[in-house]
């Protein structure tokens, strides 16, 4: 009887493992629709819920689109992490003065999975222009201001010599997790060109951006 009691429990369980990457049958539903006007820019973040019949309401993505003064799409569903989206999305505070827009998305924040946090930079020329796609950006600079403020605040660009920069963790060597080491890399943003200009050893202790 325990046996069967036991089986009985586990069966939901077996169900909802098959399917997509969270173990679950989504059947996503669009929730929520936050607009934010940037200037002659749109960006709409939709909200999706997996609406599967035991967690509706507990699995959500988001994914982002900019569009037009007219409200026309010119670049659509930028999270690309997951099923129909990321786990967090959301647009990047750009200094003063520079005509960027950039999206960051995380399918999960608080995990030591880097290539899942991504920032998709766009440059604001005659047309919009998407520069690059750039994996495992330092995206707040709480470690390097003694830790004040927050840590989950996501800010990552800064300003040096009055250039625009970026900066970013590579792994070293690609072996066990524990035994990685990292480097900074530093990216200017160069008109419509993301340009390489200074590589460096780093430490979550001591990391300071470059001047």
């Amino acid at each position: 009887m325990k046996k069967l009691i036991l089986l009985l429990l586990l069966i939901p369980n077996l169900v909802v493992a098959e399917g997509n990457f969270n173990g679950l049958n989504c059947n996503w539903i669009p929730i929520k629709l936050e607009t934010t006007k940037l200037k002659s820019f749109f960006v709409e973040i939709t909200t999706y819920d997996c609406n599967h019949v035991v967690y509706k309401n507990l699995t959500l993505q988001r994914n982002a689109s900019i569009l037009d003064s007219r409200k026309n799409i010119l670049f659509k569903s930028i999270a690309s992490w997951g099923e129909v989206g990321a786990d967090t999305v959301k647009i990047v505070n750009i200094p003063e003065g520079f005509p960027y827009l950039a999206i960051f998305e995380s399918s999960n924040p608080n995990a030591n999975t880097m290539m899942s946090d991504v920032l998709h930079i766009f440059y604001k020329g005659k047309q919009l222009q998407k520069i690059t796609e750039l994996y495992a950006p330092i995206m707040n600079l709480y470690p390097s201001n003694n830790r004040v403020g927050s840590e989950q605040y996501i800010d990552g660009f800064y300003v040096s010599g009055g250039k625009l920069r970026i900066d970013r963790i590579s792994i070293k060597e690609d072996v066990c997790t524990a035994c990685r080491e990292y480097t900074v890399e530093t990216d200017e943003l160069q008109g419509g060109k993301l340009v390489h200009v200074n590589s460096r050893d780093y430490d979550f202790e001591t990391y300071k951006p470059l001047k």
